[in-house]
């Protein structure tokens, strides 16, 4: 086991089940969307010249899952899911922000490349 594994094993943790704004001013933020996994969240983040970015993690896969609702087989609970859409749904229109689908290859390559970033 790796020295920084074993640190890592003995850490401090907690479980997030809340929306968390990671620095307390609404820039990072994470929003709860389970469906796919138990705990999987989005993350909104506000940036100072772009605006609000939206990375979806896995709630969608494809921009026609986005489209269509769909998700895929191995997902944990289509209910939750489905009701993690809307929010996030909901969220995006009240933000304005871009979503990043982050699987989408047009998404990916619609992003700055390294070491150039969106600001």
């Amino acid at each position: 086991m790796s020295r920084a594994y074993g640190a890592l094993e003995a850490a401090d943790t907690g479980l997030i089940t809340d929306d968390y704004d990671v620095f307390g001013d609404g820039s990072v933020v994470l929003v709860q969307a389970p469906g796919h996994t138990p705990g999987h969240t989005v993350l909104l983040v506000r940036l100072a010249e772009t605006g609000p970015i939206l990375l979806s993690g896995d709630l969608w896969h494809l921009t026609e899952s986005r489209q269509h609702r769909r998700m895929p087989v191995y997902n944990t609970d289509r209910a939750q899911t489905l009701a993690s859409m809307d929010r996030v749904e909901t969220l995006v229109a009240a933000t304005g922000a871009r979503v990043i689908i982050q699987h989408e290859v047009a998404d990916l390559a619609s992003l700055p490349r390294f070491p150039s970033s969106l600001r």
